[in-house]
């Protein structure tokens, strides 16, 4: 296997921790994915207006790869059932065809009440009281509606019903 030396971390890696740049010789990005990642993660950080602009400018330049993306991501994990913990209790359980969508649209509510839009502002209020939400997958099923019953009889989550 062929390996690299990143110029950012000065670690060897194998040349699929690199990402692709057509501009370079070797065809292979000076810095490695992990490296990248980081920069790109503080870079988002120090600079939130910049990004949300770029990012607004690439959806809008970009409209047919934007929705492709959407859509590769909101099905990443699947159909089924799903959780939200905080502390190890469970407070609620759901089910959805896009796992991923789902999630996406509980966190923005909680975090933004103004994207609520008719869907249970209690059920979100709830979820405010809390310090910090996290989400897992239970199962995935094609019959995650059923399933979804089963769980919250299993669980006894504190906001479901």
């Amino acid at each position: 296997m062929e390996s690299k030396k990143c110029t950012k971390c000065g670690k060897g890696k194998p040349t699929t921790n690199f990402y692709k740049n057509p501009k370079t010789k070797d065809r292979l990005s000076s810095w490695c994915k992990s490296c990248v990642l980081q920069s790109t993660k503080k870079w988002k950080k120090n600079y939130p207006e910049k990004h949300k602009q770029s990012s607004d400018n690439w959806k809008e330049n970009n409209p047919e790869k934007n929705k492709q993306s959407f859509k590769k991501w909101s099905n990443r994990l699947g159909a089924g059932v799903y959780a939200l913990y905080s502390k190890g209790e469970c407070l609620y359980v759901g089910e959805s065809k896009q796992i991923a969508f789902r999630l996406w649209s509980h966190f923005a509510h909680i975090k933004n009440p103004k994207t609520l839009q008719g869907n249970n502002p209690k059920l979100y209020n709830n979820f405010r009281q809390h310090d910090y939400i996290y989400a897992g997958v239970i199962e995935n099923c094609d019959n995650h509606k059923k399933r979804e019953q089963y769980w919250i009889n299993k669980l006894k989550p504190a906001y479901n019903g």
